[in-house]
């Protein structure tokens, strides 16, 4: 008789399928906003830039098939039904500055600068929790004379049951572009990311990671999460004179540190300490529509769950890390 086929298929993460179940859920999710506060001096060509933005949103998530197996207990988390109305103030204010050799291989690029201060508040029922929610969120974004580019960015929020904050959280982020410095006819730029964030009173929201943006690229750990968390990174960028097919190169190193602990424990234990090292190549051709392609090795030397030391990742749709757009849809800092 036939015998029976035995393999067990692996998901992209390298891990049986039977750890991965179907989810199914329906959204609904509505918002509006009114920008105002737009008007050009009086007997003069010149127009007040700054801005406010009012907006309100409502959205419900309802799960109907979640999973029954999970890599660890805080992922359920991620299936909860929630429904939420928030309103949203913003005053914000945004420019340009013309530059080259950010993301673009010679072409002229319009970098945003401005500041953004939000506040926002509203309602969340989840898993028949009702609680409340207040957060304030500030972004400022600042150009030097030499052509380098700061942002900062600050996170303050929580939400509140019977007056005690629960899952409360404080993130402050700086990114620094450097200016562009020529080497005969290469072009050099370094970017610095630095973090913080620390959550206190995790009740249903999921705890803080160091998976990829969040701390090391391509890094993807179940099982790390904590409350407390710092990240570094550094990165320089060479765009090269060679090409080929119309393709400019560019070749780039980084470098990724992240601590994450737990409670109230020390943050810089030897233990809590993961990093990343990374090099590779970037291509664009500038008469193509398609971005910036990157190819990238990467190594761990610490490693956990199924996480090899060496990786390799390929991003066809490769993007700076500055915001092009001061208003959104409101959300909380969890969304």
């Amino acid at each position: 008789c036939d015998q029976p086929n035995l393999r067990m298929a692996l998901s992209v993460y390298s891990k049986p399928d039977s750890l991965f179940e179907h989810y199914g859920y329906s959204l609904q999710d509505y918002w509006a906003g009114y920008s105002f506060g737009s008007k050009k001096n009086f007997n003069t060509i010149s127009e007040n830039r700054n801005r406010k933005f009012i907006a309100l949103r409502t959205s419900q998530q309802q799960y109907f098939e979640v999973p029954t197996v999970f890599t660890n207990s805080f992922n359920r988390l991620l299936y909860h039904n929630r429904t939420s109305a928030l309103a949203q103030f913003t005053f914000f204010r945004q420019d340009f500055y013309r530059t080259r050799y950010v993301l673009g291989f010679g072409r002229t690029e319009d970098i945003p600068y401005g500041y953004r201060i939000s506040f926002t508040g509203g309602w969340e029922n989840e898993q028949q929790r009702q609680r409340g929610y207040l957060g304030a969120d500030i972004y400022r974004s600042v150009v030097n004379s030499n052509g380098a580019f700061f942002t900062y960015t600050i996170h303050i929020a929580s939400f509140y049951k019977n007056l005690r904050g629960e899952d409360a959280l404080l993130s402050i982020n700086l990114t620094r572009y450097s200016k562009l410095y020529a080497l005969d006819k290469f072009k050099l730029r370094h970017q610095l990311d630095a973090g913080y964030a620390s959550q206190i009173n995790q009740t249903e929201k999921r705890p803080l990671d160091i998976n990829d943006t969040n701390g090391i690229t391509n890094f993807r750990a179940d099982s790390l999460l904590g409350s407390n968390r710092i990240n570094f990174r550094y990165e320089t960028v060479v765009f090269t004179p060679w090409q080929f097919l119309g393709f400019h190169v560019a070749a780039t190193a980084r470098i990724e540190l992240a601590y994450l602990s737990k409670g109230t424990s020390y943050i810089f234990q030897k233990s809590n300490l993961f990093s990343g090292f990374s090099g590779g190549f970037r291509i664009r051709n500038e008469n193509l529509i398609f971005n910036t392609i990157e190819a990238r090795v990467l190594y761990y030397p610490t490693i956990v769950e199924s996480i090899n030391h060496l990786g390799f990742s390929i991003q066809a749709n490769l993007k700076v890390r500055y915001s092009t757009t001061l208003i959104s849809t409101p959300a909380t800092v969890y969304n």
